[in-house]
């Protein structure tokens, strides 16, 4: 809580992250800020199912639904949206990984008594080779679109990355053309021009919590754990 003279605001933040199976989690997070003196509400809700192909570490992917919702009563606006994405990693062998994503956005917009739909499509590949040890070379291509598919931003790029340490990689890329909507495409560089990119992969075991699950024990009577 933050107050002032001339304005009180109210914030608050949570998330819950449940692992239903070996490969399988589900994430829930939201946020909510309240200003009562301007009529200003922002609430954020997202809600996500993740897969991690332990065994094999073949296939990940990650899905998500999220709702935005603000108000100003001060300038008599509204506006409310929704957005599915899915992101997929596939690795069919040691040296290649490629990647797709998906993801729609529905945005329903009401200001000063005027209204006003949009929707907004992302569609996106990459690929990344192992071309020596610790070090990657990639390529991503990438499309936006709007009004119903009748209006189209594109971007393509490349990287090189170099694995400094076990799980820590930094890379260096250049976008050909490309677009910005962060909405969209989360942290990714999608804008034309050059790039830096640092990556840190880590897990609960960073925090000092072992979460592997039990050995299997084998017996006379079978596998059991």
């Amino acid at each position: 809580m933050r107050t002032e003279a001339s304005l009180d605001r109210l914030f608050g933040t949570a998330g819950v992250a449940r692992k239903l199976s070996q490969d399988w989690t589900a994430l829930a997070r939201g946020t909510y800020l309240d200003a009562p003196c301007d009529g200003q509400v922002d609430a954020l809700s997202r809600f996500g199912m993740a897969y991690r192909q332990t065994d094999d570490n073949h296939w990940n992917a990650l899905g998500r639904y999220e709702q935005h919702y603000q108000k100003s009563d001060a300038a008599a606006s509204r506006l409310m949206s929704h957005l599915v994405a899915a992101h997929a990693n596939w690795r069919p062998v040691r040296p290649w990984i490629l990647s797709g994503q998906l993801a729609g956005r529905w945005v329903r917009d009401e200001h000063a008594g005027l209204l006003s739909r949009t929707n907004t499509q992302l569609a996106a590949s990459r690929v990344l080779w192992e071309f020596a040890p610790g070090w990657d070379a990639g390529g991503s291509v990438r499309g936006l679109f709007s009004r119903d598919f009748a209006a189209r931003q594109l971007g393509l790029g490349a990287e090189i990355g170099h694995t400094l340490m076990k799980n820590l990689r930094v890379a260096g890329g250049y976008n050909a053309f490309g677009f910005r909507d962060t909405g969209m495409t989360g942290v990714d560089h999608t804008d034309s021009g050059a790039y830096l990119r640092l990556g840190f992969k880590f897990d609960e075991s960073l925090f000092g919590v072992d979460a592997s699950p039990a050995p299997a024990v084998y017996g006379k009577e079978g596998v059991s754990r």
